[in-house]
């Protein structure tokens, strides 16, 4: 390992475990920092996400890469550990369509311009020219099927 090594502060985004490994997104930004259970002070067991922490950066060769990592307490305290645990998001499930015996069959230009909506929405990052791409491969693949008139 090379480099140049500061110390910081961050909080715990992402820990596996299972796997022994996650990432800390430090205070100051930039990118979040790998870090293995063996370079916690703490036993990575007692890590959760939201967790600050205290650590040195170091060029891992792969990226960063965390060692000497000190959990720190969010009150200004001894420094005892007081992680702080994200509530699970949850998401509501999606509405049980409604099954009938008899489905709509859409026009050529209907697929093409619902498939173009659902694109323009689900990947706004994606190029006019890619989603012409992808849409003319769709509509092909919906002709080939009978899927459309």
């Amino acid at each position: 390992m090379g480099g140049t090594m500061d110390v910081t502060t961050g909080r715990v985004v992402r820990f596996d475990r299972g796997r022994g490994y996650g990432f800390i997104a430090p205070d100051g930004g930039g990118d979040d920092v790998f870090v293995h259970t063996n370079d916690l002070e703490a036993d990575g067991h007692a890590v959760a996400v939201g967790t600050r922490v205290r650590f040195q950066i170091v060029d891992g060769g792969r990226g960063l890469k965390a060692f000497d990592v000190r959990v720190l307490a969010d009150d200004g305290s001894n420094g005892a550990a007081t992680p702080v645990v994200r509530a699970p998001q949850v998401v509501p499930a999606p509405p049980t369509p409604e099954v009938d015996d008899e489905f709509d069959v859409l026009s050529e230009k209907e697929f093409v311009a619902e498939v173009t909506e659902l694109l323009v929405n689900a990947g706004p990052t994606l190029t006019a020219g890619q989603i012409v791409d992808i849409r003319k491969a769709l509509a092909g693949f919906a002709r080939a099927h009978g899927w459309v008139e």
